[in-house]
């Protein structure tokens, strides 16, 4: 079954740093249709590829550290919602080992 997810930008995020004319948040589309998932390596190359895919797309380009701070909440949080979207084990407990070892080295 071939699924697309779309990294997307939380409302929070969206709310603390996009103009107020932007009509929808900025999204990516990645086709999950060749990925293996039952294949550990496609698996974590397909994660670090949503996680690169978060940060383009939360990406502001500015040298204020307020904003690349929001820019840092709103990728993580992008990339949260399009490992729940993907709905794929290997995929989600990947995430969840990052997460875990990102919160233990804080």
């Amino acid at each position: 079954m071939s699924k697309i997810v779309t990294a997307s930008l939380a409302a929070l995020a969206l709310l603390a740093s996009a103009p107020a004319f932007a009509a929808e948040p900025p999204a990516k589309v990645l086709k999950t249709s060749d990925v293996n998932f039952r294949d550990p390596a496609a698996a974590q190359a397909f994660y670090a590829k949503l996680a690169r895919t978060a940060a383009a797309v939360c990406d502001s380009n500015s040298a204020n550290p307020e904003v690349t701070q929001q820019d840092r909440v709103c990728a993580k949080l992008a990339l949260q919602d399009a490992v729940a979207r993907l709905d794929q084990p290997a995929v989600t407990a990947l995430h969840n080992a990052t997460s875990a070892r990102q919160f233990a080295a804080r």
